[in-house]
């Protein structure tokens, strides 16, 4: 199965080796956009750590949402683990919309820090 899986969707390593070309798709496809990729050197390579995506639509829609923004946290249960850290506003027809995620490596005080600091750069206090 396992074999299977890497035939059809490629090693998780390699795909990991396509974040900055990713990075650079979004901040292309939506003018704009913040994408911000830290990668950590591990005996001379380097190792994803963490991802930030804030597309540009989003965050001018939610001028016309409520001034609250809910945070939440899931677990990412591939090979590599992670977590994925969301921001949504609410929208006045109480639509959720999405305003940034990041996916880090463990749900800690420091990459919480991490992630809130550049939201707030993004759509302001």
């Amino acid at each position: 199965m396992v074999m299977a899986l890497k035939t059809v969707q490629g090693s998780f390593q390699e795909q990991y080796k396509q974040i900055y070309n990713y990075a650079h798709e979004v901040t292309r496809a939506n003018s704009g956009s913040i994408v911000k990729v830290k990668v950590e050197d591990i005996n001379g390579l380097n190792v994803f750590s963490r991802f930030y995506v804030c597309l540009k639509g989003c965050k001018d829609s939610f001028i016309s949402c409520r001034p609250i923004i809910a945070l939440d946290g899931c677990f990412l249960k591939d090979f590599y683990g992670g977590e994925l850290l969301t921001a949504v506003g609410r929208d006045p027809n109480d639509q959720m919309l999405p305003l940034a995620y990041v996916v880090v490596e463990v749900e800690c005080k420091d990459s919480w820090t991490w992630f809130l600091q550049l939201l707030i750069e993004d759509v302001g206090v």
